[in-house]
């Protein structure tokens, strides 16, 4: 007799964690162009770090509001918030490599800011890639969502983008050995998502080129194994 309102409580609870994530999400995509400002236009230092880190520390905030949320509720619910996730973390990432090569060029140290610059241009080029998988995707609803799930690649991408972004950001910076290293996390970072976005789009078309193929009745036994 109690399912009901057990339910409409659940569903209450679930809805204020997934907003929680989705405040996170539109956090990171209306304060990404600020930092970029900041970084650009500030000396490495440990306060400009902090709230580099801070920023960043969303993109783990709003994935834990989003499982709790699917936890408790019991199952997936898409949102706008969800949806943005992705270019979220893309501008979060872009606004840190933009600021730091900007802030280069400002310092005349025109191989780093060329360096970055570069990095900057491909992160934008494996975005556009990602974008017309989820195009596809979307073209293709019956897809099994549960096979496109982010990889464990892009994750390290993001990791490995943001560790050499806010160590840039910081004192640090002005010492060769951190620089270089904080250079070299981001170009690994960026090598990541190159490569998982190649995979990621390579079982999108294998899903898509099995579902196609996909017979109206049972195979004959000989064409099992085939």
């Amino acid at each position: 007799m109690h399912e009901p309102k057990l339910d409409s409580i659940r569903e209450h609870v679930a809805d204020r964690f997934q907003e929680l994530a989705d405040i996170d999400t539109h956090f990171r995509l209306n304060t990404a162009a600020a930092i970029e400002d900041l970084i650009s236009q500030t000396s490495p230092g440990w306060d400009i770090a902090r709230a580099t880190a801070a920023l960043v520390l969303t993109d783990s905030t709003d994935g834990y509001w989003a499982r709790t949320a699917k936890i408790v509720r019991g199952y997936d619910k898409p949102t706008e918030g969800a949806a943005k996730d992705p270019e979220a973390d893309h501008l979060t990432v872009k606004a840190i490599i933009d600021g730091l090569s900007f802030r280069a060029r400002i310092r005349n140290e025109n191989h780093t800011a060329v360096w970055l610059s570069q990095l900057s241009h491909r992160s934008d080029t494996r975005n556009n890639r990602m974008d017309e998988n989820r195009a596809t995707i979307a073209s293709h609803p019956d897809l099994d969502q549960r096979e496109l799930r982010a990889s464990t690649l892009n994750k390290a991408k993001m990791v490995c983008q943001v560790i050499g972004g806010v160590a840039l950001t910081s004192p640090l910076y002005d010492k060769k050995l951190p620089r270089v290293a904080g250079i070299g996390f981001i170009q690994f970072g960026t090598w990541l998502g190159e490569v998982g976005e190649k995979k990621f789009r390579k079982k999108v078309n294998k899903l898509i080129a099995s579902e196609s193929v996909e017979p109206t009745c049972p195979k004959p036994k000989h064409l099992k194994n085939r």
